[in-house]
């Protein structure tokens, strides 16, 4: 082979690399079966691809053993008796991708089934003249070229989604708009599952519980939706609305209500608890070590006021991060740390538009106008009136850059949510803690 053929080929693979943006499926369904089932033919080859891959094998064969087989039915029995319509939705994808129902089932359960799933980072940009997030999905190498994006409109008015999927997995867990102009990012917490607690009941699989989050009509829907849920694993959700420019950090334990947080400064999360009364109780295991380095790179970027990620770029630039050589902001494989960053996405609630990013250089790939996505939906709202939500704003906010060192040096918390519940009303009070 000539140099100029190595050189040429060497282009080609640089310049055709595949993202995840380049990899969308598409479906118009009459129902949320129909639409999974289109997803699951159209991302057949990866799902399985997906399903031999190490990780997931070692779970499909835990659920082979005579504990795994128990522990399957058990979430199984659960989540239809629960959650009827989204097990038929899984129906649906493992219909159409010609795979068994169970072996997607484990797959959506696999925080639950005790195989804790690691990897994101959000950092919130919350001044006067700016309201966005932007979210690193991260996961294993191995994934880079599996992962793929859901655009979905089902029925005539019912729903309208776009949102970052893995195979085999309902969408929702990872990141996802919809067409009433909500938002939400997920970054995984590892929470012991109630089934290692003989006191503590089943709950909902983390996957199912982000797949109803998705479904939202506002802000005080989501919040419904989660605190009217018993929660089998732990979870934190990014949340906002192009209705209101407020930004909301809410983590989720295994058996515990929310712990909510209205953001009023930068703030940033990974895959610790941060939360008063979240972070005391949860025990040390997970994504921890590359969530200290993470959190420590936004504190020490904080403190910089050319660096201080107050707009949308100065934010591209730290979650493209890769001062930190063993522990990087954008995850790119190392030794230390083998996991992998697969896009990077901003959700500007002041401008309504959500767009995607690939690679470390920041390529734009996605553009989403979401006021124009959510007069094109035509969605019907049918949030029902019998509760009522009210979010109650504190007086205070995200955690300054002293509380971040406070919470690395002391294991302080950054702020919670207490609520209380009747037949008629849902009232969430926001109780925020800001160090000054």
């Amino acid at each position: 082979m000539s140099w100029a053929t190595f050189f040429f080929l060497a282009y080609l693979v640089t310049t055709t690399q595949s993202t995840v943006f380049r990899r969308q499926f598409e479906c118009n369904s009459p129902n949320s079966f129909e639409c999974m089932k289109s997803i699951g033919k159209q991302s057949k080859p990866l799902i399985h691809t997906f399903l031999k891959t190490t990780s997931i094998s070692s779970l499909l064969q835990y659920t082979k053993t005579t504990a795994g087989i128990a522990k399957l039915l058990a979430y199984k029995q659960y989540h239809v008796s629960k959650v009827p319509e989204l097990v038929h939705d899984l129906e649906g994808l493992a219909a159409g991708a010609n795979v068994p129902f169970d072996d997607l089932l484990a797959v959506n359960l696999q925080s639950e089934l005790g195989f804790f799933v690691s990897g994101c980072s959000d950092v919130h940009v919350v001044n006067n003249s700016t309201s966005l997030w932007l979210h690193n999905e991260d996961g294993g190498a191995n994934l880079q070229d599996l992962v793929f994006i859901v655009k979905a409109k089902i029925g005539e008015s019912e729903e309208a989604f776009t949102a970052f999927a893995y195979p085999g997995q309902l969408p929702g867990w990872a990141w996802g708009v919809n067409g009433f102009g909500f938002v939400q990012s997920i970054n995984a917490l590892s929470s012991p599952p109630p089934n290692e607690s003989p006191e503590l009941e089943l709950g909902l699989g983390v996957v199912f519980v982000a797949r109803k989050v998705l479904k939202s009509e506002s802000v005080e829907h989501a919040m419904v939706v989660l605190n009217e849920t018993i929660h089998g694993g732990g979870q934190h959700f990014n949340i906002g609305s192009i209705d209101s420019i407020h930004q909301y950090s809410v983590e989720i334990a295994a058996n515990k209500p929310p712990s909510v947080l209205k953001l009023r400064k930068n703030y940033f999360h990974a895959n610790q608890y941060l939360h008063a009364g979240m972070y005391e109780h949860q025990p040390r295991i997970g994504d921890l070590e590359s969530s200290i380095h993470r959190l420590s790179r936004f504190a020490m970027v904080s403190l910089n006021e050319n660096e201080s990620p107050e707009d949308k770029q100065l934010a591209l630039k730290l979650m493209g991060d890769v001062f930190d050589a063993d522990f990087p902001v954008f995850r790119s494989n190392t030794t230390a740390d083998p996991e992998l960053t697969h896009s990077t996405t901003v959700f500007d609630l002041l401008n309504g538009v959500v767009e995607g990013f690939s690679g470390g250089n920041m390529k734009l790939e996605l553009t989403i106008n979401l006021q124009e996505y959510k007069k094109k939906s035509k969605l019907s709202a049918v949030f029902y009136n019998t509760t009522k939500a009210t979010v109650a704003g504190g007086s205070g906010g995200g955690a300054s850059i002293f509380g971040v060192f406070l919470l690395l040096i002391l294991g302080c918390g950054l702020g919670y949510a207490t609520y209380s519940k009747t037949k008629k009303q849902t009232e969430y009070t926001y109780i925020n803690q800001s160090y000054s």
